[in-house]
């Protein structure tokens, strides 16, 4: 791939770093979009909410490539809508019954991962 170069006033030739961290970006993308699993091979500054939201739409469970500060309630709703058992990833202040039940919906199974006080509002066993 080739780069255009610039001229700083400087004199010196260099590439466009801004077009390349754009460039890296947009393969970043293509790629979590394609295979939620290459998220852990993501660079840490091109972990954006649009990444790590694309990767768990495309696998949930690549939840757990996400920075904790970046799991938003939006994401982990992504993630478990599209693998319910990665419900044990999602942090406990995102935990809601909502949540629980589309998990449960989305694979019985995850009702092992919800906790028994969310279990009791829901009714289930």
């Amino acid at each position: 791939m080739a780069y255009p170069i610039k001229k700083p006033l400087g004199g010196f030739w260099t590439p466009d770093y801004a077009k390349m961290a754009q460039e890296g970006f947009d393969i970043c993308l293509a790629a979590v979009s394609h295979n939620g699993e290459c998220l852990q091979w993501v660079p840490y500054e091109h972990k954006t909410p649009k990444v790590c939201l694309a990767a768990v739409k495309a696998y949930g469970k690549a939840l757990r490539w996400v920075a904790e500060e970046l799991r938003t309630p939006e994401i982990c709703l992504a993630a478990v809508q599209q693998e319910g058992c990665c419900l044990y990833l999602v942090p406990f202040e995102h935990l809601t019954p909502e949540l629980c039940l589309i998990a449960i919906s989305q694979n019985p199974a995850a009702v092992e991962y919800s906790p028994y006080s969310i279990l009791e509002l829901l009714s289930l066993p």
